[in-house]
Parts: structure tokens; sequence; C-alpha cells
């Protein structure tokens, strides 16, 4: 409420992203993707007490991905409490959203990333879209060849560390020393448990 009071940053422990769903006649909020829910879910407002107004004030609370698992729980938020003052039996009933939500076979956890973790994905999804680009290159240039060179696009590309910071360069060096199946322990992947090349996109497993 007061734009004088400082930022509070705070870091929690979660095992599982929230799906909110929202929609239905008159509702505001239409959620019908996952990801739209997910977006709400990370995006909330609490009551705390703020030095600036001196009272207990509304804050806006808006989570970000640290770390990175090796598997992504997303749960589906369908229940919800439905007060009902008119009724002399109960105050309110649990209700269900019937609303369909549509999901993806792969989920980009991108978007909902802290900018160090952005960062440390940036480098190989850069690096895939060199390679899916050169490999797209590659068969335009090779159409009607008869396969026998060995194209430019299953050769390994070139390691460019001129534009690189000391971090950046230490983590691309990691990444190829996993392809080669050497055992790499530096800083900077995206989760415990993840590979370097780890470009933040997950596979759908299991619906539940």
């Amino acid at each position: 409420e007061s734009g004088a009071e400082p930022v509070r940053s705070t870091v929690d422990r979660q095992f599982k992203l929230l799906c909110n769903i929202r929609g239905g006649a008159g509702s505001l909020q239409q959620v019908s993707h996952m990801e739209e829910g997910i977006r709400l879910g990370l995006m909330d407002e609490v009551e705390m007490n703020s030095d600036a107004l001196g009272r207990s004030a509304k804050w806006k609370k808006c989570q970000k991905i640290a770390r990175l698992p090796r598997y992504i729980c997303v749960q589906f938020i369908r229940f919800y409490w439905k007060a009902t003052p008119d009724s002399q039996d109960h105050a309110g009933v649990k209700c269900k959203i019937m609303k369909p939500i549509t999901f993806p076979e792969t989920f980009d956890a991108y978007e909902f990333c802290t900018d160090d973790l952005k960062k440390v994905l940036d480098m190989p999804r850069l690096k895939a879209e060199e390679r899916t680009k050169l490999k797209e290159g590659q068969k335009k240039d090779n159409e009607g060849d008869s396969g026998v060179e060995e194209s430019k696009a299953d050769q390994p590309l070139p390691m460019e560390t001129e534009n690189l910071d000391d971090d950046e360069i230490e983590a691309l060096k990691a990444a190829m020393a996993l392809s080669k199946g050497e055992e790499v322990n530096a800083p900077g992947a995206a989760g415990p448990g993840l590979p370097w090349d780890f470009k933040g996109n997950y596979e759908l497993f299991a619906v539940v």
C-alpha cells in the first residue's frame, strides 16, 4: 500500500507448483492453460505489518524459482471454500471447479525462474538454438548430396569464449566434461542432480 516500504525477500523451500484455476460465469480472470494457473499461483496478497504506515497492510507477494529439481509436481487447485451467509445450516460449502485446463507435454520453467537462474539456463538454451539453426542451414545446403562427407551440423560447435565471463567459461567447460562422461563438481548448475546442459524443460511423466 506504500511505495516507501522496502522490498522484503525471503527464501522458502517448496515441493510443488500450484496451478490456480479461475473462470466460469462472472469471473474476471479466466485460466485455460496450466502455465496461466502457475503464474497466478506464484503471486498472492499477504497481510503484514508496515513500518512506513505504522499498521498492518496488504503486501504483494511474488515468488520465483531459485533452484530447479529433477522432477516438478504441479497441483491443480480445483477445490475452494464458498461462504453461504444466507444459509442457516452451515457457514459455507466446499466446491469443485470443473473447468477444463490444458497442459503441455513439455513444460518450460524458464519464465518462472529468478534472474540468476535464468543466466545459468541461458547458455545451454543458446547453444541448442545455434545447433538447431546450423542443422537447418546444413540440411538446405546438403539437399541432393550423397551424404558421404560428414555434415558440419554433426560436428561439435566451436567453443567461443571471448564474450564470456569466468563463471560462464567454467560452466561451459563443465558441460563439455559431463558430455564426455567425466565427473564434474563446480557451482552454477540449475539444481541438484541436473546436467550442466539442462535447459529448464520438463517432459510430462504422469497425471494423477
